[in-house]
C-alpha cells in the first residue's frame, strides 16, 4: 500500500473516531463531556510516548530545577487539561452566554477599558487552559472574533471542528488567503484573535524561555501597520468546569515599547513582548500549558 492510500486510510480512521466521539459529546453535560476528556487523558499519558518526550524536553529547558518526578506530574496534568478542552469544545460553543458567565470568573487588568465597537482590536492568546472559553469571553466583549488558524491536517475532522462555531466567528486558515482576509476582518471592525504559541516555519527568530524560536510576528505585525489596540488573554481551569478568564489590556505599541524605544525592530521587540507574556502565564501554572509541541527546530528534539 503506497503512502497516499495509507494516509487517506488513518485520515478515514480518525474521522470516524472523532465523528463518533462528537455524537457523544453534543448530548451529554459539559460535566460528561469534561470526564470523559479525563478519561481519555489518562489513556492518552500512558500511550504517548513520543509526545511525552517532547514534553520533557521542553520542560527540561524551561525549568531545569524540577525533578523527574515533578515533570512526569505535570506532563500527566497537561494531558488531562488537553483532552478536557477538547472534549469540551462542543458544550462551549453550545452553551448561552449567561451559562458561560456563571461558570467562568473574569478578571481585568488595571488599564483595561470598554472595548470600542467601532475599532478593530488584537487578540493575543495561546493553548492555555481552555483556549475556547478565552474566545466565548472575549466574544461577550466584541461582536465578531476572526480566529486565525491552523488547518488540521485531516480536512474532514477539519470541517467538523469548524461545525462547532457559533454566529459571529469567522475562522481565517493560515496560508496564502489568510492577509487579505484579515484586512477585510480589521475593515469589519472585528477583533482579530491569534493562538501565538505554536512554533512558525514562516515567523521570526524569538526567545521563548531562553531558547530562540520561530514565532510568528503577524500581530504585532498588524498592531504596528493599522495602530491597532492589543489584548492578552487567557483562560486558566479552576476546577473540573469551572474557570477564570484574565484580559490584560488594551496597550497601544507605544505602551510595549516604552522602555524599548530605542529599539532598533520594533516588530522582533514587540514579538519578544508577546512571548514574555505567554511565558508568564505558563509560569504560573506550567500544567495547563501545552508542551507536545515542537517550539524549537525538530533536530533539538532529537
Amino acid at each position: 500500500m503506497n503512502k497516499i492510500k495509507l494516509t487517506k486510510k488513518k485520515y478515514f480512521i480518525e474521522y470516524i473516531f472523532v465523528k463518533s466521539l462528537y455524537l457523544i459529546l453534543e448530548n451529554v453535560s459539559i460535566e460528561t463531556a469534561s470526564n470523559i476528556g479525563a478519561a481519555l487523558g489518562r489513556i492518552a499519558y500512558l500511550l504517548s510516548h513520543k509526545s511525552k518526550k517532547i514534553a520533557r524536553t521542553n520542560l527540561q529547558v524551561a525549568f531545569p530545577e524540577l525533578s523527574d518526578k515533578e515533570t512526569n506530574i505535570i506532563i500527566k496534568k497537561m494531558w488531562d487539561n488537553l483532552c478536557r478542552s477538547l472534549c469540551e469544545t462542543p458544550s462551549v460553543y453550545k452553551l448561552s452566554d449567561s451559562e458561560i458567565k456563571n461558570r467562568v470568573t473574569s478578571t481585568y487588568s488595571k488599564n483595561f477599558k470598554k472595548i470600542q465597537k467601532d475599532q478593530s482590536v488584537i487578540a493575543i492568546t495561546g493553548h492555555f487552559g481552555n483556549w475556547n472559553i478565552t474566545a466565548r469571553i472575549f466574544k461577550q466583549h466584541k461582536e465578531n472574533i476572526s480566529v486565525i488558524y491552523r488547518v488540521a491536517n485531516n480536512p474532514k475532522t477539519d470541517k467538523l471542528y469548524l461545525s462547532n462555531r457559533v454566529p459571529g466567528f469567522n475562522n481565517i486558515p493560515k496560508g496564502t488567503m489568510a492577509l487579505r482576509k484579515v484586512f477585510e476582518a480589521i475593515k469589519n471592525k472585528d477583533a482579530i484573535c491569534f493562538l501565538a504559541d505554536q512554533k512558525l516555519n514562516t515567523g521570526i527568530p524569538v526567545k521563548f524561555f531562553g531558547k530562540t524560536s520561530m514565532t510568528t510576528a503577524a500581530p504585532m505585525k498588524l498592531a504596528l501597520k493599522f495602530d491597532l489596540p492589543i489584548f492578552f488573554v487567557h483562560t486558566s481551569r479552576i476546577k473540573g468546569t469551572r474557570f477564570k478568564t484574565h484580559i490584560d489590556g488594551p496597550y497601544s505599541t507605544k505602551d510595549l515599547l516604552k522602555n524599548k524605544e530605542n529599539a532598533s525592530d520594533k516588530e522582533l521587540a514587540l514579538t519578544q513582548i508577546m512571548n514574555e507574556k505567554i511565558e508568564n502565564w505558563i509560569r504560573k501554572d506550567p500544567s495547563q500549558w501545552l508542551w507536545i509541541h515542537r517550539r524549537c527546530e525538530k533536530s533539538f528534539y532529537e
